[in-house]
């Protein structure tokens, strides 16, 4: 009887809180009573699906042009490029019209604009987002 050895390569993951600001616009039934997902995308992998339940700022969240502060735990990203989001179209005034998600890590703050209805009666009738961040180049 033979042992063999196997070298274990163990990788340490360093966990980051990632701050998300989601800005409702500021239309006429802009805000939501729907539950709200997102997925935060970075060049060392993603969040995976997250419900943005508890908000920081005290109400009910994703009124009209109201900001919402969550806290997301996750492995560090690195470079953050693409949001997710989403919501399950439930309550009776489900259509959001979501102005913009702001992602801040202890770097920089990621900014992703969406400008659009997420809402099976209002805009193109999506209710997912996938979103890229704009990036702001100085001219000169």
């Amino acid at each position: 009887r033979r042992l063999v050895r196997r070298d274990v390569t163990l990788v340490v993951l360093s966990v980051k809180t990632y701050q998300v600001d989601v800005y409702t616009g500021d239309k006429f039934g802009a805000g939501t009573d729907a539950n709200v997902f997102c997925t935060i995308f970075g060049d060392k992998g993603d969040t995976g699906e997250r419900q943005l339940a508890q908000s920081e700022i005290r109400g009910d969240k994703f009124e009209r042009k109201r900001i919402d502060r969550f806290r997301v735990e996750s492995a560090d990203l690195g470079n953050i490029y693409k949001l997710r989001i989403r919501h399950d179209n439930k309550g009776g005034g489900a259509d959001w019209y979501l102005d913009r998600v702001e992602v801040i890590d202890d770097v920089r703050t990621y900014v992703f604009h969406c400008e659009n209805w997420l809402g099976k009666k209002e805009g193109d009738g999506k209710i997912d987002r996938t979103l890229y961040e704009k990036v702001m180049r100085k001219t000169c």
